[in-house]
C-alpha cells in the first residue's frame, strides 16, 4: 500500500506506527554479527555506511562523521546479546539541511537502501506533518533518515556486540583525559560513581 495515497488520517497514523514498531524492534534484536564484530569495525561501517548514504543524496553541509572514530574516541551503549549477556552498540544521529524536495529525497534514500539489501518503509506528510521518514533494517543497521523544511537527519544503529559497556566508556574518558594532558588542557575531573 502506497502511503502517500491513504486519505484517511487514522490509517496513515495506523501505518506509520505500525512500520514504526516494526522497524525499531530491529534495534533491538540480537545480531549474528555480534561475536564476530570488533567495536572499530562497528563503527567503520556505522560512519561508512552515513557517508554512502549522504553521497547518493548527492547533498553537501551535513555533520562530519567523527574523526578519528576507533573505539578510543565515540562512546557506546550497553545493549543484550543472543545469550543474555551484555554487550554494546554504536549508534549516531547526524543532521544536514533539508533538501530542495523532501520527497525525492526520500524516494533517493529508499532506492539506495534497497539497493544495499535493507528492508524499507517511507512514510510520507500527513495532516500537519510535513516530515517524509524514511526507515531501513537488516541484520547489520537499522536506520532512518528525515527530512523536512527546517532540516534532515540520519540515525544510525549498529548491531549489540561482545564488550563491557563500563569498561568501554571508562577507556574512552582515560583518553580523553590524556589527549587533553598531552595538548595542555586541564580536563574536568570524571566524577566518581555513586
Amino acid at each position: 500500500m502506497n502511503v502517500s495515497r491513504v486519505s484517511q488520517p487514522w490509517a496513515v497514523a495506523f501505518l506509520s506506527l505500525a512500520t514504526s514498531v516494526l522497524l525499531s524492534s530491529c534495534s533491538t534484536a540480537p545480531s549474528t554479527q555480534e561475536s564476530t564484530t570488533t567495536p572499530d569495525q562497528s563503527l567503520a561501517a556505522l560512519y561508512g555506511f552515513y557517508q554512502a548514504t549522504v553521497g547518493a543524496l548527492g547533498a553537501s553541509g551535513w555533520d562530519a562523521p567523527p574523526s578519528p572514530a576507533t573505539d578510543l574516541d565515540v562512546t557506546p551503549e550497553s545493549c543484550r546479546l543472543s545469550n543474555g549477556d551484555a554487550g554494546i552498540r554504536y549508534t549516531d544521529w547526524l543532521y544536514g539541511p533539508p533538501t530542495v524536495d523532501p520527497g525525492a529525497s526520500a524516494r533517493l534514500v529508499s532506492k539506495y537502501w534497497k539497493s544495499r539489501g535493507l528492508t524499507v518503509a517511507v512514510t510520507a506528510p500527513h495532516t500537519n506533518d510535513d516530515e517524509w521518514d524514511v526507515r531501513g533494517a537488516d541484520a547489520h543497521y537499522n536506520v532512518m533518515f528525515t527530512d523536512n523544511p527546517r532540516t534532515a537527519s540520519l540515525s544510525i544503529v549498529m548491531p549489540c556486540i561482545t564488550g563491557d559497556v563500563d569498561r568501554m566508556i571508562d577507556r574512552v574518558i582515560a583518553h580523553r583525559e590524556k589527549e587533553a594532558l598531552e595538548a595542555g588542557d586541564t580536563p574536568s575531573p570524571t566524577p566518581e560513581p555513586q
